[in-house]
């Protein structure tokens, strides 16, 4: 979310901009021979996919959502260690056929990421490495959501003792803290949770609700589920209306609450949940960029955070779920990862929006603990808010 976080100026290259991975849907590649790269004349030219370079470049999109704002983009040397390196990274002038594992890119209309990029001296987004994101979008195989916060969980490992064998797991959350939804009384909010929750064509759908006085202190801040289980090949979830009863139950504070405060602002942040791919699982272990070291009086935990990420999709058929093949952060060693009630969106008045910031700051400070009160508790640290709602599947 633009402005809603402090880019630090750290680590760039050239004109002192932060690095980041920038998402560029191509429009037109200029090279000197393919399958041969010449950092030197090879660059793209292509459409911005989400704003970048702390707002330097603007996306900007019409009423069907199409990009709209116009970019140029390079890559530069690579810096090699002494020996060199084995890796060999992905150049422009490959994007057209097939590189290692991967398929060729569309040219005009596949989307890539450049990674570690700034923006230079003349205009170019300098990048890196680039990185697929979708080769043929019209195929609506791969899709992906762009500086949109996520959060990478730990590695899960289910053992069956008398198979032999374990089963892995990885939930990846999205927040889309850019699309809150404001509501007034508890009929609005269920219609809103109705619709929210309805929706289990891409990823187990859940929300954050939370309610902020006007001197920005929250009453309430929580996350909640659609429960399902796997039944064969078939996801099977919970009908809305046994959720809807089973968060009034099991949350009636938060009822009294929108009943009691009717002028707090009242917002829901929709989520989805995904697993990762079982290919991209096999890599090993999160970067550490989603997980914080907090330290408590019991010791010290990771803490599994929020970062403004690109996050790209895949699904073998029209048939199969989607699944999580990259996630990283927007801006490379950008800022700490934030706790679930330290989400701002557009509907946060500016007192809590200040808030929020001075509690983190605070948080951070104390080296990330989390026992101030509405800022997570300290014997769980991947509990983000005081009141975690009963999560689902």
């Amino acid at each position: 979310m633009a402005g809603a976080f402090d880019i630090k100026k750290s680590r760039g290259e050239g004109n002192n901009d932060p690095q980041e991975n920038v998402v560029i849907k191509i429009t037109k590649l200029n090279y000197e021979k393919r399958g041969k790269a010449n950092t030197e004349k090879d660059w793209g030219e292509g459409l911005l996919m989400c704003s970048a370079f702390g707002g330097k470049l603007v996306a900007e999109f019409d009423e069907a959502g199409n990009p709209l704002t116009q970019v140029k983009f390079k890559l530069r040397n690579e810096r090699k260690k002494d020996g060199g390196s084995e890796f060999k990274r992905r150049e422009i002038a490959d994007l057209v056929d097939r590189f290692n594992m991967s398929m060729p890119v569309q040219v005009p209309g596949g989307i890539i990421r450049l990674d570690r990029s700034f923006l230079d001296e003349n205009g170019f987004v300098n990048g890196m490495y680039l990185q697929a994101i979708a080769n043929e979008p019209e195929k609506d195989l791969e899709r992906g959501f762009y500086g949109i916060q996520a959060r990478v969980d730990d590695v899960r490992v289910r053992k069956d003792e008398k198979a032999g064998t374990e089963n892995k797991s990885q939930r990846i959350t999205l927040a889309d803290t850019n699309n809150a939804i404001p509501f007034k009384g508890w009929d609005d909010f269920a219609a809103n949770v109705g619709e929210l929750l309805s929706n289990t064509g891409m990823g187990t759908p859940g929300f954050v609700v939370n309610g902020i006085h006007e001197d920005g202190s929250y009453l309430f801040s929580g996350e909640f589920f659609l429960n399902g289980e796997r039944k064969g090949d078939d996801y099977v979830y919970e009908a809305v209306d046994v959720a809807l009863k089973r968060f009034g139950e099991d949350n009636k504070e938060v009822a009294q609450f929108i009943k009691d405060f009717p002028d707090a602002t009242w917002q829901i942040v929709p989520m989805l949940r995904f697993y990762k791919s079982k290919f991209l699982l096999d890599k090993g272990e999160p970067r550490p960029y989603f997980v914080e070291e907090v330290k408590t009086q019991k010791g010290s935990f990771p803490l599994h955070g929020w970062l403004p990420s690109h996050v790209g999709m895949s699904r073998k058929n029209d048939e199969a779920p989607w699944v999580v093949k990259s996630c990283v952060p927007q801006i490379r060693f950008g800022e700490k990862p934030s706790l679930t009630d330290e989400l701002v969106t557009g509907l946060t008045p500016p007192a809590a929006v200040e808030a929020v910031a001075a509690a983190k700051a605070e948080r951070l400070a104390k080296g990330g603990s989390t026992n101030d009160a509405g800022h997570g508790a300290e014997q769980d640290p991947n509990a983000d808010a005081e009141h975690t709602l009963n999560p689902g599947m």
